[in-house]
């Protein structure tokens, strides 16, 4: 009859429950590990931008550039502080220092956002409004060209809202960007020399269109157990609107209409701020960024498959066209890795097996498979995304776990051609150079050390290579 126990002391069962560990983990991670392209980074840097229209870079520097500095300077974090002052605008960059990377950063930008906040109130009036800059690692990973050929700008305008709003309702999505729409204009140009006849100046008309455009509230009143606003019914909806403003005449009581003094068109600006042609046709871009942290890969589907959703409800002509795919190229990288880890292991198990014995090959090779799966596993429990470095460190670490397990194969099978049993010849291998090769493998870890423990920039972007060869 067969016995258990004796059997589990003579041949003791913790090697399979660490094969069935190894295997288990490596398959949850396989499924559960976040995948990138790059290491999430953190940008320190942020850039505070006001405009003051019509100043010198003198009294730029002196009412804009110095009541800002001023402000931001309080805060404890600030490595670096530049201003630059040009006329009609101030522009200061900010860098905080590496410790306050990472979970901490969001606080300290919402700390400055309030301290530029406090010092718009001391600006002088003109200036602003105060432009904060902070996101610059967040770039869209996901990019795509619109062509709406035939149709007018409201109504690209029209088409380009509409993307935005169904894309971010993708889970997962953080942001979406739409650059080089059209861009247009209300012109109104006038005739110099007749008014100057008619005694009617320039800035009369400017301040006529300026007062006419503004939204005021005009309170509201109390009907029953109910309250109703009043609201004027606004100005400018159009061109003609535009042309029938009235505009009174200085020293009489004589109206006339703007559209009977000026020329008034609404046209394409004559230099817009960009311009994109895609494939030498001109469209529009929608951009699309990741949460955080998020798989790229699982979002990018979601954000195709919503995509081909639009593709049904846009109007005739207009189409979608992928320019980069961030989650596509992540698969691509990932399945590259993975066949190439096959083959390389097939490769290390048919050398073994043609020099060693297929006994050796199979413990060699076998190895290496629980060792990565474990590995893989362990990512995923650390939250470490499969991503450049992170892969890189994967194959890095393949070697020193070769030539790990090649010593021990080749001395177990030393042992057993000396005539020992193959558990003593095991057990002889390890015990006379487990010390060596521990040592050689703590080393190894230890000269990618001052790489991935750095404070800087580099350490940050790189840390996962030594998290994952460690592990």
């Amino acid at each position: 009859m067969f016995d258990i126990a004796r059997w589990s002391i003579e041949r003791p069962l913790y090697p399979w429950i660490i094969v069935f560990c190894c295997i288990a983990a490596g398959w949850y991670g396989i499924n559960t590990v976040g995948r990138l392209e790059d290491p999430v980074f953190d940008f320190g840097m942020a850039v505070v931008v006001t405009p003051y229209p019509g100043a010198s870079a003198e009294e730029v520097e002196h009412e804009v550039t110095d009541v800002i500095e001023s402000a931001i300077q309080e805060l404890p974090y600030l490595e670096i502080l530049t201003s630059q002052s040009v006329p009609g605008r101030s522009e200061i960059r900010l860098q905080v220092y590496p410790q306050y990377m990472g979970d901490r950063l969001p606080q300290v930008w919402d700390e400055m956002r309030r301290r530029v906040g406090e010092a718009r109130y001391r600006l002088p009036p003109g200036a602003g409004p105060v432009i904060v800059e902070d996101d610059f690692g967040d770039v869209f990973g996901i990019l795509y060209a619109v062509k709406a050929a035939g149709y007018s700008p409201a109504q690209t305008r029209d088409i380009a809202n509409s993307l935005v709003r169904h894309l971010k309702l993708v889970h997962g999505v953080a942001r979406v960007g739409i650059t080089g729409l059209p861009e247009e204009a209300i012109f109104v140009e006038l005739d110099r020399e007749r008014l100057a006849r008619m005694g009617l100046p320039v800035e009369q008309i400017f301040a006529s269109i300026s007062v006419e455009n503004q939204v005021l509230g005009a309170g509201s009143i109390s009907v029953a157990d109910r309250r109703i606003r009043i609201r004027p019914p606004p100005s400018f909806e159009s061109v003609q609107a535009v042309a029938d403003l009235q505009v009174g005449l200085p020293g009489s009581t004589e109206i006339i209409r703007l559209g009977d003094i000026a020329n008034i068109v609404r046209e394409p600006v004559e230099n817009p701020t960009q311009i994109v042609r895609h494939q030498g046709e001109t469209a529009f871009t929608v951009g699309v960024s990741v949460v955080r942290e998020m798989n790229v890969v699982d979002v990018g589907n979601h954000v195709d498959q919503a995509v081909a959703e639009l593709n049904t409800e846009l109007p005739i002509g207009v189409t979608l066209e992928p320019i980069y795919r961030q989650h596509k190229v992540v698969s691509r990288s990932i399945d590259d890795f993975f066949t190439n880890l096959g083959i390389s292991i097939a490769t290390v198990i048919g050398a073994l097996c043609l020099f060693m014995g297929w006994r050796a090959g199979t413990v060699v090779g076998s190895i290496l498979f629980l060792t990565i799966f474990g590995t893989i596993g362990g990512m995923a429990f650390f939250g470490i995304e499969l991503q450049r470095i992170s892969l890189g460190a994967l194959m890095i670490a393949m070697g020193m776990l070769v030539d790990n397990a090649i010593v021990v194969a080749e001395g177990m099978v030393v042992g057993t051609r000396q005539g020992l049993s193959p558990e003593e010849a095991a057990s002889r291998s390890v015990k006379r150079t487990q010390y060596a090769l521990l040592g050689a493998t703590v080393i190894g870890i230890l000269a990618f050390a001052p790489i991935g423990l750095s404070d800087d920039e580099s350490g940050k972007f790189l840390r996962s290579l030594i998290q994952v060869v460690s592990i």
